[in-house]
């Protein structure tokens, strides 16, 4: 992993933590299934925490050390679960990019 994106992670540790913790199961097997962690790993995660804040804390402290590809497949994991907040955070849009669907609001009661 590139040092910017280990930066990213580490300044955005706890809101990063906050926007995956509902989500955590699926994006552990998710990177399991990417091979960017083992299945040790991801039983070490899912099962040596209590919680799932904490879980999504395990996870963050160790995708830094997964490889160049770990992070451009958790920001690609979580656009595909649907976790915006958290890929926002990885990749802030610019204004012309989000990745929450465009909705076209008319209000015109004529």
């Amino acid at each position: 992993m590139e040092q910017r994106h280990k930066d990213i992670i580490r300044r955005n540790y706890r809101k990063l933590s906050e926007e995956i913790q509902e989500s955590i199961v699926l994006l552990c097997k998710d990177l399991w299934t990417a091979k960017i962690i083992s299945k040790p790993m991801m039983e070490e995660i899912l099962e040596g925490n209590n919680t799932n804040r904490k879980r999504a804390m395990a996870l963050l402290d160790l995708l830094p050390t997964r490889g160049p590809y770990a992070f451009e497949t958790f920001y690609k994991l979580a656009v595909a679960n649907e976790l915006h907040g958290a890929a926002d955070i990885l990749k802030p849009p610019s204004d012309e990019q989000s990745h929450f669907p465009k909705v076209d609001v008319n209000f015109d009661t004529s």
